[in-house]
């Protein structure tokens, strides 16, 4: 009895860590995680159009990071966007992965700082870390769509 009554208080305690983290209110979450979708998903457009079978790619279930890679080699392009993007998914890895929100501010301030120059008036008018982050991604998303759409009409 006393086996099981240690497995259900260990249970008990396992459980309230897993609610205490889960209720954890976290601003950035939301558009950090679909900025980070809609960035792969870009990052696939691009990668996918120079395959005469892209099936076999899809099949291959490639990462964020081999995307990103594949995705360079496609289109080339501004080096300093493509460490902007290997910021975003750093800090998107951060956020899933990690438990410190001081760390995951961090990261977001890499993502910002790591923006190419000509965005840096935009960043600079934000008030917010959430803002400048949002602007980020927004900016990181819309720069990968333009080139997913040209890599479509090729």
């Amino acid at each position: 009895m006393k086996d099981i009554d240690e497995r259900l208080e260990h249970a008990d305690e396992r459980a309230r860590e897993f609610f205490a983290r889960f209720n954890q209110q976290n601003e950035y979450a939301i558009p950090l995680l679909q900025g980070h979708l809609y960035a792969e998903e870009q990052l696939e457009t691009i990668v996918l159009s120079v395959f005469d079978h892209p099936d076999c790619v899809i099949d291959a279930r490639l990462n964020f990071w081999t995307k990103t890679k594949l995705a360079m080699a496609v289109v080339g392009g501004d080096p300093q966007l493509w460490k902007a993007v290997e910021k975003l998914n750093s800090a998107r890895n951060e956020l899933a992965h990690g438990r410190d929100a001081a760390h995951l501010e961090r990261k977001i301030d890499s993502l910002v700082a790591a923006m190419p120059l000509r965005r840096v008036e935009q960043l600079l008018n934000a008030q917010t870390r959430l803002d400048r982050m949002k602007i980020s991604v927004a900016l990181i998303c819309g720069s990968l769509a333009r080139m997913a759409d040209n890599c479509q009409r090729a």
